[in-house]
């Protein structure tokens, strides 16, 4: 996780990135290509390690998941009455969401 952080830190011309909250201590080999992204390396991390990643602020998170139950995918006029997109900066950048409510409000699969 520590090399992530420098990949943010040396990208965004920085040393305000650093690593928080990293919940699983077990070791285990993940092997990159040289050219990969930061947020495609902590996508795989985070499935390797069956956990979710956040950014608050400036720290970067790895935590085991949060959620019970089944994933539902989030489908404009489907799942979702509404949803758009917008530009912004990185800053801007929405990694995760958490939905609340109940199994009342989620669609059957």
């Amino acid at each position: 996780m520590q090399i992530i952080a420098y990949n943010f830190n040396r990208y965004f011309g920085t040393s305000d990135y650093k690593v928080g909250t990293v919940e699983p201590t077990d070791v285990k080999l993940i092997e990159f290509a040289i050219n990969t992204k930061v947020y495609n390396a902590l996508a795989s991390i985070a499935e390797t390690f069956e956990c979710e990643w956040y950014i608050s602020g400036r720290t970067i998170n790895l935590v085991h998941k949060l959620s019970e139950g089944a994933e539902v995918d989030f489908e404009n006029e489907v799942s979702v009455s509404g949803m758009e997109s917008s530009s912004g900066t990185d800053e801007d950048r929405i990694t995760r969401l958490l939905a609340l409510g109940s199994d009342r409000n989620i669609p059957a699969e």
